[in-house]
């Protein structure tokens, strides 16, 4: 009311505003590209699906409010049927995932995505789709490897993942995760390198 009659006592015209709750980032802190957080409009319906899945559980309500188009009726029937175990979080994420996809790709992308992160993180199978790394050399340094991929950007990052547990390689039906950053990697023809959980190329000589 003050900023108002200030405008008034100026000349100018009283102007209202509108606020809404703040939209946190993924993991409860607030937006930033650097903390990788955030899902841009311009993702792929599988990396926001992927995205969202991730998403803090206690999140989801407020995305579902500032982010769909569901109406409050419905959400408020997502939020009791939660309450009543009817379905676990999860579930409730699956929904705003597809709510979300179908507003910036389709419907169908939606669903494509759902059935692509169960076949990945429920049934533990590779991608139906996984792009490929032509390559003619026997052997490369794992590092190397992951740099000439563009699985990460540099040397150090490769390093960082690597002690975190986060890369692997698979041969045929064997997964083997990578320990050691210094380790020299016997390039085989279909062999798949996984770099965190939505991360896959194929090799291919």
């Amino acid at each position: 009311k003050i900023g108002r009659d200030m405008q008034r006592i100026f000349t100018q015209q009283p102007q209202d505003i509108m606020v809404s709750k703040m939209l946190y980032g993924m993991d409860g802190r607030k937006m930033s590209t650097s903390w990788g957080n955030v899902i841009n409009i311009t993702d792929s319906s599988k990396d926001m699906y992927g995205k969202i899945m991730s998403m803090k559980d206690e999140l989801v309500e407020d995305y579902l409010k500032l982010t769909t188009r569901l109406s409050l009726k419905e959400i408020e029937k997502i939020k009791k049927d939660l309450k009543k175990g009817k379905f676990n979080p999860k579930d409730a994420k699956a929904i705003l995932a597809k709510e979300i996809i179908k507003m910036y790709h389709s419907k169908k992308a939606g669903e494509t995505a759902e059935k692509e992160f169960n076949r990945v993180f429920q049934k533990k199978k590779l991608p139906s789709k996984i792009p490929y790394f032509k390559i003619s050399k026997k052997s490369l340094l794992i590092l190397d490897l992951l740099v000439k991929t563009n699985l990460v950007s540099s040397k150090n990052e490769a390093k960082r993942l690597i002690l975190q547990g986060g890369v692997s390689i698979k041969i045929k039906d064997q997964k083997l995760k990578i320990k050691d950053w210094h380790e020299n990697i016997k390039l085989k023809n279909g062999m798949v390198l996984q770099v965190g959980k939505r991360k896959f190329i194929k090799i291919i000589k």
